[in-house]
């Protein structure tokens, strides 16, 4: 009964991760025709979180397949390697922007939630005669961090499942 009640629970969140990173790259598309921003990552990585959310939405509402011994060391080494991939990804994810001036903007990444704050500048460099672009890091919530990274972490492993599932006899 607890691991029905946890599962459900985590059904929720995921569902609620693959929402939030849909509403993300629906921002995304909207901001998506000024060429000299990434808008265009930030729809794709998306994408991707989208899907692995829903993916292990999927696979957390399955039964469960028991794993060999032998290989759980590889298959968790593997699942932290595919969340790095993934939380690599979500950095790409520009949850909302925010205009500072003409030429430079606050911007909020990551998903699930925004774990990181920078800025940008996008404008005339004069002494070069050609146009400059600069990012800096403005804030970072490690908590949130943890938190996205806890998420990403149990929908890879979810993911696994489904695919130990589809490989069952």
């Amino acid at each position: 009964m607890v691991h029905r009640l946890r599962r459900g629970a985590f059904a929720f969140l995921v569902l609620l991760a693959a929402a939030a990173s849909a509403l993300f790259a629906r921002h995304s598309l909207s901001e998506i025709s000024r060429p000299h921003d990434p808008f265009r990552l930030s729809v794709i990585a998306s994408g991707l979180l989208s899907a692995l959310f829903l993916a292990a939405l999927v696979g957390c509402l399955l039964p469960a397949r028991e794993y060999s011994v032998t290989n759980h060391i590889a298959r968790w080494l593997w699942t932290i390697l595919v969340a790095g991939l993934f939380i690599g990804a979500s950095l790409l994810i520009i949850a909302s922007e925010t205009p500072t001036s003409l030429v430079s903007w606050d911007q909020q990444r990551g998903a699930s939630l925004p774990w990181l704050a920078n800025g940008r500048f996008f404008g005339p460099r004069i002494a070069l005669d050609r146009p400059c672009r600069t990012y800096w890091l403005s804030s970072l919530n490690p908590l949130v961090f943890l938190l996205d990274l806890g998420v990403i972490l149990a929908a890879v492993h979810f993911v696994q499942r489904l695919a130990a599932l589809r490989d069952a006899p």
